[in-house]
């Protein structure tokens, strides 16, 4: 399988900074090129979820909210370093599809997904329009958008774009309005009932409490830092375990993936670190701790997942611990 990892790609993006012919960054760039030629739409616009073959080849047809964001940031972030018209022209075109395609206009919210249609895909222009589109799936997955939403808030200053602005911000105030008027949040939404249902999920969380925190500043409003900080108080409440120090599942069989919840736990404390440093005297700088002595075999983990054929999607679970790691040791000094 091939596919996009966006946390990697952008950490690798971050480090190499202008300097072009990096060789990290010619891989992000012929990755990226990559996923253009083989996932991305041509016709209607937006990427697919993955492709199902070590070359590239076979769709998988699903065209997601949190993959496509992400393709629209890294796209963005990389033609900012390399001037293409190619990446640029991908990255405007995803975004007309997913105001066009993923925005329910009733909900004021962008949905989750549009489902696969192998025989529609591979159709040209011209035919596709005498078939219908495959189906939006009328649902909004929490985690998912949230997730999404933190890759369109920071592609916002990249656009010159009101129209998309607002339909991010009225997503971002659609997931405000379900944590500020529920005791729980909820995992996913349904547009044709317009009820919230299924209980909360540690990845709802995470998400929420990171993208409410970005939202925070990117409005600079200090509406959406409250729902961050309501948001981590609760997951302390829910999901901390004492005993282990780090944040659990409700789900026993997903705590055994430790790769999981290393991929969790870094996000959380990326959040933390990123709040004013007042706000971890209330005991989440000890919580913090808790997480990297946990964790601190991680790199072992990492090198013995790396021999592994196909693993490589550990590195988005790792690049979070790696950039909260140096944030807590260049402001606490502490040892993890």
């Amino acid at each position: 399988i091939k596919y996009l990892m966006p946390a990697t790609f952008l950490y690798l993006i971050e480090k190499t900074g202008t300097v072009k012919n990096n060789s990290a960054l010619m891989h992000v760039r012929g990755t990226l090129n990559k996923a253009v030629q083989n996932i991305y739409d041509p016709v209607d616009g937006g990427f697919f979820r993955y492709a199902e073959t070590y070359r590239w080849e076979k769709p998988h047809f699903e065209k997601m909210i949190n993959v496509n964001a992400a393709a629209v940031i890294l796209l963005l972030k990389l033609n900012e370093i390399e001037q293409s018209e190619l990446l640029k022209d991908t990255a405007l075109k995803t975004i007309s599809y997913l105001s066009l395609n993923l925005f329910d206009h009733s909900s004021r919210t962008f949905l989750s997904f549009q489902v696969a249609d192998t025989s529609y895909y591979s159709l040209n222009k011209e035919n596709r329009l005498k078939r219908t589109e495959p189906p939006v799936v009328k649902k909004v997955f929490t985690d998912r958008l949230s997730s999404a939403l933190i890759y369109l808030l920071e592609s916002l200053k990249y656009l010159d774009d009101p129209s998309f602005e607002k339909k991010v911000k009225q997503s971002v105030d659609f997931l405000a309005s379900m944590v500020a008027g529920s005791k729980s949040v909820n995992h996913y939404y349904s547009i044709s009932s317009q009820k919230w249902s299924t209980p909360d999920q540690l990845p709802d969380y995470v998400n929420l409490s990171r993208m409410f925190l970005i939202a925070s500043k990117t409005f600079n409003d200090p509406k959406y830092l409250s729902l961050s900080k309501k948001l981590s108080e609760e997951m302390i409440t829910k999901f901390y375990d004492k005993k282990l120090n780090i944040f659990l599942e409700k789900f026993p069989q997903n705590n055994k993936d430790i790769e999981y919840l290393l991929g969790l736990n870094s996000l959380i404390a990326l959040t933390w670190l990123s709040y004013p440093i007042v706000e971890l005297e209330q005991g989440r700088l000890e919580i913090l701790t808790g997480i990297f002595t946990y964790f601190s075999g991680v790199n072992q983990i990492f090198e013995d997942s790396l021999w592994e054929p196909g693993n490589w999607r550990f590195l988005d679970k790792y690049v979070p611990f790696l950039k909260a790691s140096e944030i807590y040791m260049n402001r606490y000094g502490l040892s993890e």
